[in-house]
């Protein structure tokens, strides 16, 4: 019905809203991906970042990240982020429901097919 209204075919729609789910998902995700690379990259030869501190843990990750640029660096590199992650989702999102449109078509086709078949056996054809 929505469809119709905006004038949008169904595998836009599905497109649009795989992709701002998808968006919206990293958004999320954003700051707690931010402080997991401040763990994984950081150089366990000689410790920590500046190779006095033992090996960085989830808080120290945190407090650096939020000493970088505050609030606002834990949503640094947000657009290539936002940008990939709507066409990615968008995409799989529309192939999904385009293979299972198509397992659909094809579970009606052989139903039509199997009901063909024992109407004729039955009618002795």
């Amino acid at each position: 019905m929505y469809r119709r209204d905006l004038g949008v075919s169904q595998a836009a729609a599905t497109a649009i809203a795989g992709g701002v789910a998808g968006a919206a998902g990293w958004l999320a995700n954003l700051p707690l991906d931010c402080v997991k690379s401040g763990v994984q990259g950081q150089c366990l030869g000689g410790g920590g970042w500046n190779g006095s501190v033992g090996k960085v843990g989830f808080v120290e990750a945190f407090r650096e990240v939020m000493g970088r640029g505050g609030f606002g660096a834990f949503f640094a590199g947000a657009t290539p982020s936002l940008v990939r992650s709507f066409i990615v989702s968008g995409s799989r999102f529309t192939a999904f429901t385009g293979a299972m449109g198509a397992f659909q078509a094809l579970r009606e086709q052989n139903t039509s097919l199997a009901e063909l078949e024992r109407d004729t056996g039955a009618n002795g054809e």
